[in-house]
């Protein structure tokens, strides 16, 4: 499934419609531009319920809208809508007079390559590599946590509410064995990062740094270089 031969459509119609936020349709491998019937346009949108269910009739592929002077990454706004919609979501920001390359989200998107991926909150971060990771490697769907970004600096508990929600229970390091995921406080009161163990002492994990985007891509590390930042490891059961 891919959508770039209809980015350049979607690229200027977010131009077209700055500072309000575009929103189209994607069916039979077209985008279809729709009106932004939000009350709100320059923070959020809405497309009409009617065209949606003719949309849907037809097959529905895809649902685009774009961030105005905003991140190119999804609200936990976004990533709700998302999941109850169920098809995947195209993303993109523009500030009126460039529009960032768009991106696809969602679990019905292909999975993006676990070591060629760069961070994106909420799409490919650290908790998406791991739910990729259950996904590919163990046939597992991990339920998504909608978050925003730096959720951590607002005493949130996202990670460890929502692993704890999966079926997840605290393990002793000593049992840790291939599968198993480890919590980690990064500059923060709360757990805001993880990753997986893959077995030989090494973790597969995805850093981010100070941007909601950023070029950096996953790496396998030695568990003892994150051994002071680990706040515990867990086990998944059915």
């Amino acid at each position: 499934m891919s959508f770039s031969h209809l980015y350049p459509e979607i690229k200027q119609h977010a131009l077209d419609v700055y500072p309000e936020e575009c929103c189209g349709l994607v069916v039979d491998d077209k985008y279809h531009a729709m009106p932004n019937q939000s009350d709100d346009p320059e923070n959020s949108f809405k497309i009409d319920s009617t065209a949606m269910l003719a949309a849907r009739k037809i097959g529905l592929q895809a649902i685009v809208h774009s961030h105005p002077d905003d991140i190119a990454a999804p609200s936990s706004a976004d990533m709700a809508s998302q999941i109850e919609n169920v098809v995947p979501w195209i993303l993109l920001n523009t500030d009126g007079e460039f529009a960032g390359e768009p991106f696809v989200f969602g679990d019905s998107a292909p999975i993006p390559d676990l070591m060629a991926r760069t961070f994106r909150h909420g799409v490919t971060d650290c908790y998406n590599l791991i739910r990729d990771f259950y996904r590919q490697e163990l046939n597992i769907t991990l339920k998504d946590v909608p978050r925003d970004w730096e959720w951590w600096s607002k005493d949130q508990t996202l990670y460890e509410d929502g692993f704890k929600e999966a079926g997840f229970h605290k393990i002793d390091q000593s049992e840790v064995q291939y599968g198993d995921v480890f919590l980690a406080n990064i500059r923060s009161n709360t757990p805001n990062h993880g990753g997986v163990y893959v077995g030989d002492e090494m973790i597969l994990h995805h850093l981010t740094g100070s941007h909601a985007v950023e070029n950096r891509l996953p790496k396998r590390d030695l568990v003892c270089r994150y051994q002071n930042y680990i706040s515990y490891w867990l086990r998944y059961e059915e």
